[in-house]
């Protein structure tokens, strides 16, 4: 992650437009023992297709999209909805990715970024109080106000569908001490599962749709995986639903796995994933952060509980 180079200037709001905005490349800007909800956005249904042996360009452009009020922040003192027990990640090792989780060995790179000239079809967007735009070798994240979550999806290539969807991100918070950030996956209809760290030490697992998120399960991070001005690897995996198992979240920084989560059925269902987001929320703005080295690799699985440790890196 470049982060020296994107401390060294900030990344340009433009304060004219307000609410809830999806955009696609070269258009104009237009979660307790009960649930905590919020409002929240996601990209349009995405095409399916049968898997390619060769990753090919997305068949739907990406979008970015502003939600018009905070989600994830105004759950974070909440008790989250009762989650059902997973079973422990498998250990393993791996000599190509010795600082984070190593990724299941028949598992397939779906699509790898570095953002060395551009977004590379991650959707940016303006608006009334922050922005995603590519700048020096990395996706930025940027906000004057905390007055909701700004979020950037890709789809996988062909809209292919996989049971297992998952990887990692390198985040470099440069401003703002409690900021929120992650990934998700959704099937493309409007539905969501994913992971999300606090800077200031809380990690949220959170299910939900384009109206509202959920906190199934959350808890706190290591002291010291996450601070202001270092860069942290954050990897999750989305695992499927069948006919036995509910979804399941797992989350982890660096080496540390932080969750896996079963998700209740009555907040998500979604047996595949064909898209993933980047979810960067301000707390206490201002809020700069920037988004880097994002790798995802996926599986075709006939069933969940044969799964191994949540994917990280490409194989």
């Amino acid at each position: 992650m470049r982060h020296s180079r994107l401390a060294l200037a900030a990344v340009p709001i433009i304060l004219t437009v307000t609410g809830c905005v999806t955009v696609a490349p070269g258009a104009s800007p237009p979660a307790s023992p009960a649930p905590t909800e919020a409002a929240s956005s996601l990209p349009s249904p995405l095409v399916t297709s049968a898997p390619s042996a060769t990753p090919q360009p997305p068949t739907q452009s990406p979008s970015a999209t502003a939600s018009a009020e905070p989600t994830a922040s105004a759950a974070l003192s909440a008790t989250p909805v009762s989650a059902a027990p997973s079973a422990d990640p498998v250990p393993s090792d791996s000599a190509s990715a010795p600082s984070v989780p190593p990724v299941a060995p028949d598992s397939t790179l779906v699509f790898a970024d570095s953002f060395d000239s551009d977004a590379n079809g991650w959707g940016v967007v303006d608006v009334g109080f922050g922005s995603i735009e590519w700048f020096d070798g990395a996706l930025a994240f940027a906000a004057e106000s905390a007055q909701g979550s700004l979020q950037s999806t890709k789809p996988v290539p062909d809209g292919v569908a996989w049971e297992e969807l998952g990887g990692s991100a390198d985040f470099t918070p440069i401003e703002g001490s409690d900021t929120i950030m992650g990934l998700y996956c959704s099937p493309g209809d409007g539905t969501l599962i994913g992971g999300l760290v606090s800077v200031d030490g809380t990690w949220l697992v959170v299910a939900g749709t384009q109206d509202s998120v959920t906190v199934v399960d959350q808890g706190q991070v290591p002291e010291g995986a996450l601070a202001v001005g270092q860069t942290s690897t954050v990897a999750f995996q989305c695992s499927g639903a069948d006919d036995a198992l509910s979804p399941m979240v797992r989350l982890a920084v660096g080496s540390e796995i932080l969750a896996t989560t079963e998700v209740p059925t009555e907040y998500a269902s979604m047996p595949t994933f064909s898209t993933v987001g980047l979810w960067v929320e301000p707390v206490t703005p201002p809020m700069l952060v920037g988004v880097d080295e994002v790798r995802v690799v996926g599986r075709h699985v006939p069933r969940r509980e044969t799964l191994g440790p949540p994917p990280t890196t490409a194989p």
